[in-house]
């Protein structure tokens, strides 16, 4: 579960080129997404 300071309007899970692999649901200031041992996720989040 990530939190953040902000409101989110928009996150998404990216590739390591940073292009779009995935949206990712998000309530308000915060999203969860599973990771597993040893895997690297990066996103693109943009706040409102």
């Amino acid at each position: 579960r990530f939190d953040a300071h902000l409101a989110l309007q928009s996150v998404e899970e990216v590739n390591l080129m940073e292009r779009e692999a995935a949206k990712v649901g998000h309530s308000g200031q915060t999203f969860e997404t599973d990771i597993k041992p040893y895997e690297i996720k990066s996103f693109r989040i943009r706040f409102s």
